[in-house]
């Protein structure tokens, strides 16, 4: 029994290995919202934020220690994503410029259909963003 117990963790520990990184499509599907030059999506995840598409910095995923950049045009509209979050979120602009803080995101609110909040950003600078509830979950877009 113990042998094929490691066997089984062996080839799951392989399996997990060979399938290569996690990419926006095994997240969320077809980044379908991105189809545009003027639109840029961030992932929120619980513990984690991603640039998906859209981003002069490509498709790269930012533990809580780092801070995401994301930038963009002037006039993109920028969509943050909550699909596949277990926790609540809730994006928080800081700073100047600034644009509008986002609803709360609560997965287990059978009315709360909020998987994605976007804005667009018209004025050149810095956006500098935070999660309400993980506050080590920051971001900053860089508008050109």
């Amino acid at each position: 029994m113990r042998f094929i117990s490691r066997v089984f963790i062996i080839f799951l520990v392989f399996f997990s290995f060979s399938c290569g990184p996690i990419t926006s499509e095994s997240l969320l599907g077809p980044t379908s919202q991105c189809d545009s030059e003027t639109t840029a999506m961030i992932l929120i995840q619980d513990g984690f934020l991603q640039n998906v598409c859209g981003c002069e910095e490509g498709e790269v995923a930012f533990s809580s220690s780092e801070i995401l950049t994301c930038t963009v045009s002037a006039s993109t509209t920028v969509i943050f994503n909550y699909s596949n979050s277990q926790l609540s979120h809730q994006v928080i602009s800081s700073g100047t410029p600034n644009f509008v803080s986002s609803p709360i995101h609560d997965p287990y609110l059978q009315s709360n259909n909020n998987l994605t909040y976007a804005v667009t950003l018209s004025e050149t600078g810095t956006y500098q963003f935070f999660d309400a509830f993980n506050e080590t979950l920051t971001g900053q877009i860089i508008v050109e």
